[in-house]
């Protein structure tokens, strides 16, 4: 082999592995039980917005009605609170002049799911470092709690 076609190889095999060393996930999920939770992009800057993506699988028995259904949430890495969002709650209850109608059972079949969808608009104050994102599916009894996933701000 010449010195010449080696040095070809050995520059490209130096280009992809600097291509692969310092690539950066896009989404960031994780599944546990019933519940997969995803977020999109995984890495942001203070003020950016987060896509999170909440997903129900089925075969599950759930509550509609006057109940939240979804409820996401973020922790600094001190543990405090900086972001929360139930989501999907009917805008009639508490209404109705005979009192709030009452949540009705309905049930999930297996291979079917549900997502729901909620972005995370940051504040541009937003510090630097690793953010815990929770989720919970309260419309089940018992509620389900999604496994964590992090997202990253730098």
């Amino acid at each position: 082999m010449d010195s010449s076609r080696f040095a070809a190889i050995l520059l490209g095999c130096l280009l992809a592995a600097c291509a692969t060393s310092g690539t950066t996930p896009t989404r960031v999920q994780a599944t546990a039980g019933h519940l997969t939770l995803a977020a999109q992009p995984a890495v942001i800057h203070p003020g950016q917005q987060v896509g999170l993506r909440l997903t129900v699988a089925g075969p599950l028995d759930y509550y509609v009605g006057c109940v939240y259904t979804e409820h996401l949430w973020a922790v600094d890495s001190q543990g405090r609170k900086v972001w929360e969002q139930p989501v999907d709650i009917d805008p009639i209850c508490g209404q109705a002049e005979a009192g709030p109608p009452q949540p009705f059972a309905k049930h999930l079949d297996g291979g079917s799911s549900l997502t729901y969808k909620v972005d995370w608009q940051t504040s541009p104050n937003l510090k630097a470092g690793k953010y815990a994102v929770h989720g919970a599916f309260s419309a089940s009894r018992p509620t389900l709690t999604a496994p964590v996933i992090s997202i990253q701000v730098s």
